[in-house]
Protein backbone atom coordinates (compact mmCIF):
# COMPACT_ATOMS: atom_id res chain seq x y z
CA UNK A 1 0.00 0.00 0.00
CA UNK A 2 1.32 3.50 -1.21
CA UNK A 3 0.97 6.60 1.78
CA UNK A 4 1.36 9.56 -1.11
CA UNK A 5 0.76 12.19 1.66
CA UNK A 6 4.37 10.92 3.00
CA UNK A 7 6.30 9.40 0.13
CA UNK A 8 7.14 13.11 -1.14
CA UNK A 9 8.85 13.62 2.53
CA UNK A 10 10.97 10.75 3.02
CA UNK A 11 13.76 11.12 0.46
CA UNK A 12 15.45 8.05 0.61
CA UNK A 13 12.66 5.97 -0.64
CA UNK A 14 10.18 2.83 0.57
CA UNK A 15 11.72 -0.39 -0.67
CA UNK A 16 13.21 -3.44 0.82
CA UNK A 17 16.64 -2.25 -0.12
CA UNK A 18 15.78 0.94 2.35
CA UNK A 19 14.14 -1.34 5.11
CA UNK A 20 17.60 -3.51 5.37
CA UNK A 21 19.48 -0.18 5.56
CA UNK A 22 17.51 0.78 8.14
CA UNK A 23 18.06 -2.75 9.98
CA UNK A 24 21.31 -2.16 9.36
CA UNK A 25 22.59 1.57 10.34
CA UNK A 26 20.50 0.79 13.43
CA UNK A 27 22.73 -1.95 14.37
CA UNK A 28 25.63 -0.09 14.10
CA UNK A 29 24.28 2.36 15.84
CA UNK A 30 22.74 0.01 18.88
CA UNK A 31 25.38 0.36 21.41
CA UNK A 32 25.39 4.43 21.58
CA UNK A 33 21.76 5.05 21.33
CA UNK A 34 21.34 2.83 23.92
CA UNK A 35 23.87 4.46 25.83
CA UNK A 36 22.16 8.07 25.02
CA UNK A 37 18.49 6.70 26.17
CA UNK A 38 20.08 5.59 29.07
CA UNK A 39 21.44 8.73 30.05
CA UNK A 40 18.28 10.85 28.79
CA UNK A 41 16.04 9.29 31.75
CA UNK A 42 14.71 6.32 30.21
CA UNK A 43 13.87 3.76 32.84
CA UNK A 44 12.07 0.53 33.93
CA UNK A 45 8.29 0.69 34.04
CA UNK A 46 8.09 3.49 32.01
CA UNK A 47 5.61 4.22 28.89
CA UNK A 48 7.47 5.32 25.93
CA UNK A 49 5.89 6.97 22.63
CA UNK A 50 9.00 6.34 19.64
CA UNK A 51 7.90 8.54 16.47
CA UNK A 52 9.32 7.08 13.29
CA UNK A 53 10.20 3.85 14.64
CA UNK A 54 10.32 2.22 11.62
CA UNK A 55 11.47 -1.43 11.53
CA UNK A 56 11.46 -1.15 15.38
CA UNK A 57 14.58 -1.16 16.54
CA UNK A 58 14.98 1.76 18.81
CA UNK A 59 11.28 0.76 19.42
CA UNK A 60 12.61 -2.85 20.69
CA UNK A 61 15.79 -1.73 22.37
CA UNK A 62 13.46 1.10 24.58
CA UNK A 63 11.55 -2.16 25.22
CA UNK A 64 14.39 -3.84 26.64
CA UNK A 65 15.51 -0.71 29.38
CA UNK A 66 11.69 0.11 29.96
CA UNK A 67 11.11 -4.29 31.05
CA UNK A 68 7.79 -5.91 31.65
CA UNK A 69 6.05 -3.33 33.72
CA UNK A 70 6.71 -0.50 30.86
CA UNK A 71 5.69 -0.63 27.53
CA UNK A 72 6.42 1.44 24.37
CA UNK A 73 4.79 2.49 21.19
CA UNK A 74 6.29 2.64 17.70
CA UNK A 75 4.61 4.87 14.82
CA UNK A 76 5.22 5.58 11.33
CA UNK A 77 3.68 6.44 8.16
CA UNK A 78 4.68 3.77 6.29
CA UNK A 79 2.12 0.61 6.64
CA UNK A 80 4.60 -2.26 5.01
CA UNK A 81 7.81 -1.12 7.67
CA UNK A 82 4.83 -1.80 10.50
CA UNK A 83 4.30 -4.78 9.41
CA UNK A 84 8.10 -5.76 9.36
CA UNK A 85 8.47 -4.23 12.84
CA UNK A 86 5.43 -6.21 13.85
CA UNK A 87 6.93 -9.72 12.70
CA UNK A 88 10.66 -8.57 14.10
CA UNK A 89 9.44 -7.74 17.65
CA UNK A 90 7.20 -10.67 17.77
CA UNK A 91 10.27 -12.93 16.72
CA UNK A 92 12.27 -11.29 19.38
CA UNK A 93 9.95 -11.71 22.07
CA UNK A 94 9.36 -7.95 22.99
CA UNK A 95 5.52 -8.73 24.13
CA UNK A 96 5.56 -5.05 25.89
CA UNK A 97 5.50 -2.97 22.45
CA UNK A 98 2.99 -2.19 19.98
CA UNK A 99 3.10 -0.44 16.45
CA UNK A 100 0.57 1.66 14.77
CA UNK A 101 0.10 3.78 11.63
CA UNK A 102 0.35 7.03 12.09
CA UNK A 103 1.07 10.23 9.64
CA UNK A 104 3.03 12.86 12.09
CA UNK A 105 2.26 14.82 14.55
CA UNK A 106 -1.41 13.12 14.59
CA UNK A 107 -1.02 9.94 17.38
CA UNK A 108 -3.92 9.33 18.98
CA UNK A 109 -2.90 8.05 22.34
CA UNK A 110 -5.41 6.55 25.29
CA UNK A 111 -3.51 7.88 27.85
CA UNK A 112 0.34 10.17 28.20
CA UNK A 113 3.65 8.78 27.95
CA UNK A 114 6.02 8.89 30.12
CA UNK A 115 8.69 9.68 27.28
CA UNK A 116 8.67 10.63 24.01
CA UNK A 117 11.94 8.99 21.80
CA UNK A 118 12.48 9.65 18.44
CA UNK A 119 16.38 8.66 16.19
CA UNK A 120 16.52 10.52 13.01
CA UNK A 121 13.41 11.57 12.48
CA UNK A 122 12.88 15.28 12.35
CA UNK A 123 15.35 15.24 9.21
CA UNK A 124 12.26 14.15 7.42
CA UNK A 125 10.02 16.58 8.93
CA UNK A 126 9.13 19.75 6.85
CA UNK A 127 8.04 21.83 10.29
CA UNK A 128 9.98 19.90 13.22
CA UNK A 129 9.18 22.22 16.00
CA UNK A 130 5.50 22.40 14.77
CA UNK A 131 5.66 18.47 14.90
CA UNK A 132 7.21 18.20 18.26
CA UNK A 133 4.81 21.26 19.44
CA UNK A 134 1.58 18.93 18.68
CA UNK A 135 3.56 15.55 19.63
CA UNK A 136 4.74 16.73 23.34
CA UNK A 137 0.62 16.79 24.43
CA UNK A 138 0.95 13.06 24.76
CA UNK A 139 3.63 13.54 27.37
CA UNK A 140 2.72 13.57 30.81
CA UNK A 141 3.93 16.15 33.35
CA UNK A 142 7.20 15.53 34.66
CA UNK A 143 8.22 13.20 31.18
CA UNK A 144 11.16 13.49 29.60
CA UNK A 145 11.20 14.21 25.35
CA UNK A 146 14.66 12.75 23.66
CA UNK A 147 15.52 13.15 19.99
CA UNK A 148 18.85 12.53 17.96
CA UNK A 149 19.24 13.72 14.51
CA UNK A 150 21.85 13.75 11.55
CA UNK A 151 24.49 15.81 11.49
CA UNK A 152 26.00 15.00 8.50
CA UNK A 153 28.87 18.22 8.13
CA UNK A 154 30.68 16.43 10.72
CA UNK A 155 30.77 13.43 8.71
CA UNK A 156 34.63 12.54 7.65
CA UNK A 157 37.36 10.19 7.89
CA UNK A 158 40.52 11.01 9.64
CA UNK A 159 42.83 10.83 7.89
CA UNK A 160 41.51 11.95 4.31
CA UNK A 161 39.62 8.93 2.84
CA UNK A 162 38.53 10.80 -1.00
CA UNK A 163 35.90 8.57 -1.12
CA UNK A 164 34.33 9.00 1.82
CA UNK A 165 34.38 12.84 1.33
CA UNK A 166 32.70 12.10 -2.00
CA UNK A 167 29.91 9.96 -1.00
CA UNK A 168 29.24 12.57 2.07
CA UNK A 169 29.03 15.11 -0.67
CA UNK A 170 26.60 12.75 -2.80
CA UNK A 171 24.52 12.87 0.57
CA UNK A 172 24.81 16.32 1.35
CA UNK A 173 23.43 17.57 -2.29
CA UNK A 174 20.90 14.63 -2.69
CA UNK A 175 19.55 16.21 0.63
CA UNK A 176 19.34 19.67 -0.14
CA UNK A 177 18.41 19.10 -3.81
CA UNK A 178 15.15 17.35 -1.86
CA UNK A 179 14.40 20.21 0.35
CA UNK A 180 15.80 18.53 3.66
CA UNK A 181 18.48 20.27 5.87
CA UNK A 182 21.22 17.01 6.24
CA UNK A 183 22.55 18.97 9.26
CA UNK A 184 19.27 19.63 11.38
CA UNK A 185 21.38 17.96 14.50
CA UNK A 186 22.75 20.92 15.03
CA UNK A 187 19.57 23.09 15.18
CA UNK A 188 18.01 20.81 17.88
CA UNK A 189 18.39 23.15 21.00
CA UNK A 190 16.15 25.75 18.50
CA UNK A 191 13.73 23.35 17.11
CA UNK A 192 13.09 22.24 20.79
CA UNK A 193 13.21 25.89 22.01
CA UNK A 194 10.40 26.74 19.03
CA UNK A 195 8.37 23.71 19.82
CA UNK A 196 7.31 25.18 23.20
CA UNK A 197 9.99 23.36 25.74
CA UNK A 198 11.68 24.64 28.69
CA UNK A 199 15.78 24.47 27.80
CA UNK A 200 16.70 24.59 31.90
CA UNK A 201 17.21 21.44 31.96
CA UNK A 202 18.35 20.63 28.31
CA UNK A 203 21.85 18.78 27.42
CA UNK A 204 23.36 17.91 23.86
CA UNK A 205 25.67 15.22 23.20
CA UNK A 206 27.18 13.43 20.03
CA UNK A 207 27.15 9.99 19.79
CA UNK A 208 30.61 8.38 19.91
CA UNK A 209 32.39 6.87 17.08
CA UNK A 210 29.07 8.39 15.06
CA UNK A 211 29.66 12.08 14.55
CA UNK A 212 26.26 12.77 12.50
CA UNK A 213 24.13 12.21 15.26
CA UNK A 214 23.10 14.78 18.71
CA UNK A 215 21.06 13.65 21.25
CA UNK A 216 18.75 16.90 23.13
CA UNK A 217 17.68 15.29 26.72
CA UNK A 218 15.20 16.62 28.71
CA UNK A 219 15.20 14.80 32.24
CA UNK A 220 12.28 17.01 33.45
CA UNK A 221 9.63 18.48 31.28
CA UNK A 222 7.16 21.14 31.61
CA UNK A 223 4.66 22.96 28.97
CA UNK A 224 5.98 26.57 28.71
CA UNK A 225 3.36 28.87 29.70
CA UNK A 226 1.98 31.42 27.20
CA UNK A 227 2.77 34.77 27.67
CA UNK A 228 2.96 38.44 26.22
CA UNK A 229 7.01 37.37 26.97
CA UNK A 230 7.16 34.27 24.40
Amino acid sequence: MTHLSIDHTYVLGRSQAETRRLVLQSQINEAQTRNLLLTSGIVQGMRVLDIGCGAGDVTMLISKIVGPTGSVVGVDADADILAVARQRAHQAGCSNVSFRYAVLPDVPLEEPVDALVGRLILVHLPDPAGTLRTLVENVRPGGLVSMIDVRTASTRAIPDVPLVTRCVDWCYAAFRAAGVDPDVGERLPRILRDAGLQLDSMSVAGTAGHADSAVVKYPRFDRRESSADD
